[in-house]
């Protein structure tokens, strides 16, 4: 891994997909597991542009469950040269992901308010599949 990330520059983060669902009557407090998943696309008609889809679900299981799917845009302002896949990898570790996680927790937060489901703690432990998706994506051609 690099020690400084390439420039990414921040396009727009938007929602491909939003669905939300909730039982009449929920527990005083409850906390939902969360699946995370991530996924980088690459665009040959754009290879200055990284898309980052990002994905947090909570099954049927519980109280609530959810499924949104984040889509984030950045356009790569370094160079001339495309970046490789490691330097949009190494973007995802120290600037992507931070960037677009807490739009998609305002997301979330802002639907638990709507449907009265202010009693729902989102679990902390969050595990991003990161080291998984690197291996993926660097051993694709």
């Amino acid at each position: 891994m690099s020690s400084l990330a390439p420039s990414f520059k921040h396009v727009s983060t938007v929602f491909s997909q939003v669905e939300y669902k909730r039982q009449n009557v929920l527990p005083s407090q409850f906390e939902v597991p969360l699946r995370v998943e991530l996924k980088l696309v690459d665009n040959p008609e754009l290879p200055k542009r990284l898309q980052i889809n990002l994905s947090v679900q909570c099954d049927d299981s519980g109280p609530v469950s959810f499924l949104l799917i984040a889509v984030g845009l950045f356009d790569y302002v370094q160079s001339s040269e495309n970046p490789a896949k490691q330097q949009k990898m190494d973007f995802l570790r120290q600037s992507g992901l931070a960037i677009m996680w807490p739009t998609l927790l305002r997301m979330l937060h802002f639907l638990n308010l709507e449907t009265g489901t202010s009693q729902l703690n989102i679990s902390p432990a969050i595990d991003f599949p990161i080291d998984e998706l690197e291996k993926l994506y660097l051993a694709k051609e």
